[in-house]
């Protein structure tokens, strides 16, 4: 009698109603691979909620590195806090730091509505400082109440030119504004150093590149809050926000922004001025970026210097992306960032490098970009079913 064939695993009988097990070899997590699909939305998911969780893991990476770092009998994370918001002094100087970084993010996310990115705002905002400055010089006898609105609407005016030729070449000629805009970035910071070592030149000065001081009556006094310092500048930056979200959201032009942003041919095709809203929404970029300049000149820097920017046109790239072009969300962006700028002198002044603020700044971008893209897809799950179909055809073949 012979002793019938062995049965296989994969052959055994099953109940009524339950799927029979993958092959073995598509078993454990090949077998939950299978199951699993990353299906693209036809719109992106809610991208916040990834922006907040990118800043809190970096921040979080941030942490243990200081801890490690830094010996702990120095109090690195106590001597942060009375550095930024524990103390008055250290919130003052937050709020000062992030008056042009307010701008310089708008500068970046106005742009942005239509696709464009403004990789400008550095030279925008030096060439910004150099007109507020050029009038301030021209009319030393002018009083303050009219000195600083003419400073303002001279930076803002000033950065706006500087955006042109870049403007035009993307409308026209379709020339990539990333490249236009940050190569000026350098023209510009060549521009101030001509003028702080020649005509503007400080006689008898020692240490830093820097211009003559502007008249005392352009000095923009802080509003005091308690014993905290708010630059007039910040709520300044505050207001223009609040003016942009409006005519972005509640306008014809914003409209139209939003269409062209979203789709450049179909936006073309309804008849709507695609190159005239791209130039419009650079230039409004440019003078945003202008006015960063001013605002940190008559808050507390009353000079044209190379000091006027801590890499704030740099950074309010990340500003900007960090509030996904949503103005009223940079004003907070902003002050987080100048809590982390601040946060690098502190830790300088314990004796470690403060590029360690730098790199976070780079992480925070990496991980909001990441988040970003998976914002755009969502998993679903197959049923075994379908899972096994797969298989098995992969094995007919």
């Amino acid at each position: 009698m012979v002793d019938p064939a062995p049965v296989s695993q994969d052959d055994q009988p099953t109940a009524a109603g339950v799927e029979p097990p993958l092959r073995s070899r598509r078993h454990g997590a090949w077998g939950l691979y299978r199951c699993i699909r990353f299906e693209r939305r036809t719109d992106p998911g809610p991208t916040g909620r990834y922006r907040v969780a990118a800043v809190v893991v970096a921040l979080g990476i941030a942490a243990i590195y200081i801890s490690i770092v830094v010996p702990s009998d120095k109090d690195p994370f106590g001597a942060i806090w009375e550095g930024t918001f524990g103390t008055a002094i250290g919130l003052s100087t937050v709020l000062t730091v992030a008056a042009p970084l307010l701008f310089t993010g708008l500068a970046v996310a106005v742009p942005y509505r239509m696709g464009l990115w403004n990789i400008g705002g550095e030279g925008q905002l030096f060439i910004g400082a150099w007109a507020a400055a050029a009038v301030a010089f021209g009319f030393p006898h002018l009083s303050g109440l009219l000195l600083i609105p003419l400073m303002l609407i001279a930076a803002a005016i000033g950065g706006a030119l500087w955006i042109l030729v870049p403007a035009l070449a993307r409308a026209y000629l379709g020339v990539n504004e990333i490249i236009t805009t940050l190569m000026l970035n350098f023209v510009g910071i060549f521009w101030m150093t001509y003028w702080v070592t020649g005509p503007w030149a400080e006689t008898g000065s020692a240490g830093g590149i820097h211009s003559r001081s502007i008249p005392e009556q352009s000095f923009l006094a802080p509003v005091m809050v308690g014993s905290v310092e708010v630059p007039l500048g910040l709520l300044l930056g505050v207001a223009c926000a609040l003016v942009l979200w409006f005519l972005l959201r509640g306008t014809v032009l914003g409209y139209e922004v939003k269409v062209l942003g979203g789709n450049l041919r179909a936006g073309r095709y309804a008849g709507m001025p695609s190159a005239r809203r791209l130039i419009m929404v650079m230039l409004i970029g440019g003078a945003m970026g202008g006015l960063a300049g001013a605002v940190a000149m008559v808050g507390d820097i009353h000079r044209y210097t190379d000091s006027l920017s801590a890499q704030a046109g740099y950074s309010g790239i990340v500003v900007a992306v960090l509030a996904a072009g949503f103005e009223l969300a940079i004003p907070l962006m902003a002050v987080l960032f100048a809590a982390l700028t601040a946060s690098g002198s502190t830790i300088q002044i314990l004796g470690e490098s403060s590029d360690t603020t730098v790199a976070l700044m780079g992480l925070i971008l990496l991980l909001a970009a990441m988040g970003d893209g998976l914002a755009r897809y969502r998993i679903s799950l197959r049923r075994p079913s379908a899972a096994r179909g797969l298989v098995e055809a992969e094995d007919e073949a």
